[in-house]
Parts: C-alpha cells; sequence; structure tokens
C-alpha cells in the first residue's frame, strides 16, 4: 500500500532521514517506536507531503507521489495526519469542522452523513458546539473523527493522545480501532508507550538517528534486538507485571 525506497532528508547539511525501503500493508497496523530526535515526525510528515524530502520515492498503491520528478501536495495524496496539536478551526462548529474536511473547503454545509462520524467518536450531542466549548477530551475526538471523515487510504498518527488520561486514550484507540476495520485503512502511528505499541499493533518498526533499525513482530524483536535501546525496550517490556 504505501512503498518507500531511498528516502533522504536533509536539513543543511545534517541528514535528518536515511530510509533504504519501507514497505506498508493495506489495512495494517503499525507503531513506529524510537528515541526523541530519531525522525519520527520528520518521517510521518515527508509522508504526509509537509516535508520535502531530498532524495528517493514515496508510492501509494500505483501512484508515485514523491520522486525526483514528482511532487503531489499534501491534498490529494489520501492521507490525514492526527497529532498532539489538534488544529481545530476556532470558528467553526463541529459539524461544520466535518463538512469542510470532506468538502475540502469548497463548502461548509453540514449533511447528515457528517453527523454520523461524530456520533461515532461521542459527539453526536455536540453538533453545534465550538471547539472553545469543548473539554479538551472532546476536541481530541472531534480531531479523530475529521481525521477519518476523509476516509484516507493511510492515517499518520504522531502521538495523539499523549495529552489525555490513560482511561480516554483507551477508549479513544478502541473507537479507532473499530473505524479503522470498517474502512480498511493502513495505519502507522508514532508513540511512546511500550504497552500500547505491543498490543495495538500488528508490526513495529523502530527508527533511530534517521534510520529504520528494525522492523517485524514483537517476538521477532525480542528474540534478536538490533542495539542496545532496543534491548532496553525488550527488558522493560519484561520486567512489567
Amino acid at each position: 500500500m504505501l512503498r518507500i525506497e531511498a528516502l533522504t532528508l536533509q536539513r543543511g547539511r545534517q541528514r535528518v532521514l536515511d530510509i533504504p525501503h519501507l514497505h506498508l500493508r493495506r489495512g495494517e497496523r503499525v507503531s513506529l517506536l524510537g528515541p526523541s530526535g530519531s525522525g519520527k515526525t520528520t518521517l510521518l510528515r515527508a509522508i504526509a507531503g509537509l516535508e520535502q524530502p531530498h532524495s528517493g520515492r514515496i508510492h501509494f498503491e500505483d501512484q508515485c507521489v514523491f520522486s525526483d520528478s514528482a511532487d503531489i501536495p499534501p491534498a490529494r495524496r489520501s492521507v490525514s495526519l492526527l497529532g498532539q496539536e489538534y488544529g481545530l478551526w476556532p470558528h467553526l462548529t463541529a459539524s461544520q469542522h466535518i463538512a469542510f474536511a470532506i468538502s475540502r473547503g469548497r463548502r461548509i454545509r453540514p449533511q447528515v452523513a457528517d453527523q454520523v462520524w461524530l456520533r461515532q467518536v461521542g459527539l453526536g450531542h455536540k453538533l453545534d458546539a465550538l471547539p472553545m466549548r469543548l473539554s479538551g477530551g472532546e476536541q481530541q475526538r472531534l480531531a479523530l473523527a475529521r481525521a477519518l471523515a476523509v476516509q484516507p487510504k493511510l492515517l499518520l498518527l504522531d502521538e495523539p493522545f499523549a495529552n489525555v488520561d490513560p482511561v480516554l486514550s483507551r477508549d479513544l484507540l478502541s473507537l479507532l480501532d473499530a473505524a479503522q476495520t470498517g474502512q480498511g485503512v493502513t495505519r502507522l502511528m508514532v508513540t511512546h508507550d511500550l504497552e500500547e505499541a505491543i498490543h495495538r499493533s500488528d508490526r513495529l518498526l523502530i527508527l533511530r538517528d534517521g534510520r529504520l533499525i528494525q522492523e517485524g513482530a514483537w517476538p521477532t524483536i525480542c528474540a534478536h534486538p538490533a542495539d542496545d535501546w532496543v534491548t532496553q525496550l525488550v527488558t522493560l517490556s519484561d520486567s512489567r507485571p
């Protein structure tokens, strides 16, 4: 579904990404782990079209969205990126947020279909509420509904639930799993929560210094950790009750 080949990204003389090959399958749930500053957010932004790689190729299914001769803009990449910042528009109601996202800005006319997305995340009673009238958890639900409403083929998540309490985080992930199953969306999620990565993923990718040092199911990674940092992850997991 997603195929990356020989992707590099530089800032000045510093190479922040160097990914020879990466492949995600349709409907797969993948977690991206790594130390702070390892390039996780940069990789998501490059896939979404918000960062300009230096070289390489990014393919979505049969379409090349980035190469030396192609650079498809973010709005045409069938990708949603959801991060810690909600990015909500203060002048639009919850329902208008969904309508605007679906229409790509051509109109703001809430329809019945828009309300369905809000009901799925538990905001069916907040259709006319502005963001300032929503709690932090409700704002995150709205951001999630907006990300799913455009029916992306690839959903990129950059620690989207890091600033909410564990119970709400679990509930939002369950909503995400259910919606993803229904749509067949591929998911790539950055997280620092090891348990979340292990139990909510089909496969894990581990990035360090901009390089993909290991990938696979958790038991495979445990059996053959690629370096000291991964070994520490395995030890941490083993030490938990």
